[in-house]
């Protein structure tokens, strides 16, 4: 799950660096008056051509309640814009992910298969109203659905799955996750730990105490961003604008919300990839070194630099999943192994390895 978080990331930071821009020019707010008063009392100055370039910069400054206003609109648009994004592309990333890692249709969750005509159909009438889906063909979404039905290898309409008619709140956020088989994705999001320590600080909380903090509080700056955008779509001008700062706290916020889910759908694709990869249980380790280092002996088993390789916990069925860095026999680096018997090797990863885990490569 890269290729969504990368882009939502990407506009975020783009985002924030408007923001902190933004901050920096209301130091013309400050010198309006001040420079008011000095052209009125440098009268001397009224024949200079200076004078009349001054008092045209400052009539520009009397312009900023509009660009204030504008700005708002601007960042609250653009913000909600990368959740909306985020939350479709992360969808049909998933999706596109499942559909290369699953390789029977009737395997996939029970909810995908399930809606997945209905969604098709109703795809078909969006593609001649809704400019979002013009270009897709329809010839395409039949011919995947026909691949679907059939005992060849099947392709999913991805685009079917991230139609919705509402804004993005707590409620449609699950709603449109529960359609590709993930229950209640933002009720596990607040035991994510990234989402914890954001409120921990905002709230001025101790961990034990998240669990008390009811779904309104945890949830109010996603619910508060969708009614705004909300007006703004409406042309409706609130009096109720959020500050600069605010704004910027909002995107922090943001900038959690979607880490924190992207954790959770990674975590869940791991969980298909164990179970659907054609891996190879490895001996348990000798050792581990630095939890990067996993010790072991090979045998008759072709190991690869860049091999996938799963770590699983069978105590809690925690999964991890990561890439072979490099690999040494002795003080020899390698990047395979030979296929001989009782080799020791010593295999580095790119995640934390434990002692207490079951080692998997995929062939």
């Amino acid at each position: 799950m890269e290729l969504a978080l990368i882009e939502a990331i990407k506009k975020i930071d783009g985002l924030r660096k408007y923001i902190e821009l933004s901050e920096k020019m209301k130091i013309f707010d400050d010198i309006e008056v001040e420079l008011f008063d000095k052209i009125d009392k440098y009268q001397e100055l009224k024949e200079l051509k200076e004078l009349h370039n001054l008092k045209e910069f400052v009539g520009s400054l009397q312009k900023l309640k509009t660009k204030k206003m504008y700005d708002y609109n601007l960042i609250i648009v653009t913000m909600y814009g990368i959740l909306e994004n985020y939350v479709e592309e992360s969808i049909k990333e998933y999706l596109s992910i499942l559909n290369n890692t699953i390789m029977e249709y009737n395997r996939l969750p029970n909810k995908i298969t399930e809606n997945h005509i209905i969604f098709c159909a109703n795809l078909l009438k969006y593609i001649d109203t809704m400019s979002k889906y013009e270009h897709i063909k329809k010839s395409d979404v039949i011919k995947n659905l026909n691949s679907c039905l059939s005992d060849k290898k099947y392709t999913l309409n991805l685009d079917a799955f991230i139609h919705h008619t509402s804004n993005f709140r707590y409620e449609s956020i699950n709603e449109i996750y529960n359609n590709v088989g993930i229950q209640g994705i933002l009720n596990e999001v607040k035991n994510n730990s990234k989402f914890i320590e954001y409120n921990m600080r905002e709230l001025s909380i101790e961990k034990e105490d998240i669990a008390d903090i009811n779904n309104k509080t945890l949830f109010f700056k996603l619910e508060d961003l969708a009614e705004r955008r909300n007006q703004i779509a409406h042309g409706i001008i609130s009096d109720n604008l959020l500050s600069l700062l605010l704004m910027s706290d909002c995107l922090n916020y943001v900038d959690i919300l979607i880490k924190s889910i992207n954790e959770i759908l990674d975590k869940k694709i791991v969980e298909y990839e164990f179970e659907y990869a054609n891996k190879e249980k490895l001996n348990e380790p000798i050792k581990i070194i630095d939890n990067r280092i996993i010790c072991l002996e090979v045998n008759y088993q072709r190991l690869k630099v860049g091999n996938k390789i799963f770590a699983y916990n069978k105590n809690n069925n925690n999964i991890k999943c990561g890439r072979i860095i490099s690999m040494k026999i002795g003080e020899k680096d390698i990047v395979e192994t030979p296929l001989i018997d009782e080799i020791k090797v010593g295999v580095m990863v790119d995640f934390r390895a434990k002692d207490n885990y079951e080692y998997y490569f995929v062939k």
